[in-house]
């Protein structure tokens, strides 16, 4: 990552620390007076945004930095880390509002209908406000090929996408007073869009820190690449893993016995380069050079 990329994301992620604040106070304020549980819980989720902002934040200084002599691989798992970190925040997120809101139904009474009005003002300041700085961070996330940085940009669509049933249980229990309940319930369905993006987000950084093999079309198309150089018989132990956004890959590539050292390492400096030029993710290619039987090598040229 450069440093106008890391200056990026250092500057979409405070604006997105402004907007959270902002949203979580008007939030807390409007939801207190309205007497909305919808609202207060849609205020915790901007919190946890708040959060997961100031972990992009902090990471970014320690992901950005090129590869040393103690981390020669770079220190791109740092990034999968906050990303893990920006999910499991989510989800427990998700579960308190959930717990609070179940806990408060037996317990509800109708609100003051005049005051609920007021609840409104947050779930529309958020829709407006979070798919703007969406719209903004994704892009800026998929620029610079930022997993954590694309994970925060959902967790803002999260907020917008939460607000909209909240919106909408402010109407109903304003309208309808004697449906009071309805705002607890949309405390409900926040929690759910709140679990649903934490799984989206939680998924891949798992396979990611576990060193999960890259999706099949990338894999197809790096083996492709490599067998269409020309001097190459065939090829196995194809190996990748990703490291916050790169991936590494390793490959054991057969060429004719016959050829000398310089000629197989000529090729084989070839096929990485070559995989580098292809595939924009791939930084790096391990080449294990093995010789091949003639039949093999025959069979390869037909």
């Amino acid at each position: 990552m450069t440093k106008k990329m890391g200056r990026d994301v250092r500057n979409v992620t405070v604006v997105g620390m402004v907007l959270n604040i902002f949203l979580a106070v008007t939030k807390f304020f409007v939801g207190t007076l309205g007497h909305s549980q919808a609202v207060l819980a849609d205020a915790f989720h901007s919190l946890s945004d708040l959060i997961t902002d100031f972990a992009v934040l902090v990471g970014v200084k320690f992901w950005d930095p090129p590869a040393d002599a103690d981390h020669p691989y770079g220190h791109k798992k740092i990034e999968s880390l906050v990303t893990f970190f920006i999910g499991t925040i989510l989800v427990f997120v998700g579960f308190e509002l959930l717990k609070n809101a179940i806990s408060s139904i037996p317990d509800a009474a109708p609100g003051a209908g005049e005051t609920l009005w007021i609840a409104l003002v947050g779930p529309v300041l958020s829709i407006i406000g979070k798919e703007i700085v969406f719209r903004y961070t994704i892009r800026v996330g998929k620029r610079v090929r930022s997993s954590a940085v694309i994970a925060n940009a959902w967790h803002h669509r999260s907020d917008a996408i939460s607000s909209l049933p909240v919106m909408i249980a402010v109407l109903i229990a304003t309208i309808f007073p004697e449906l009071y309940f309805v705002d607890a319930v949309g405390a409900i369905i926040v929690s759910g869009f709140i679990f649903k993006v934490a799984f989206d987000i939680l998924k891949p950084s798992f396979f990611e820190l576990t060193d999960r093999m890259v999706d099949r079309d990338l894999l197809k198309l790096i083996e492709d690449t490599a067998l269409s150089i020309d001097g190459v018989c065939s090829l196995h132990k194809t190996r990748s893993r990703r490291s916050g956004n790169v991936t590494l890959v390793d490959m054991h590539v057969q060429v004719d016995g016959n050829l000398n050292v310089r000629e197989g390492h000529k090729i084989c400096e070839k096929v990485k380069h070559t995989i580098i030029d292809r595939c924009d993710e791939v930084v790096e290619v391990l080449i294990h050079l093995e010789p091949a039987f003639e039949a093999v090598c025959e069979e390869a040229e037909n």
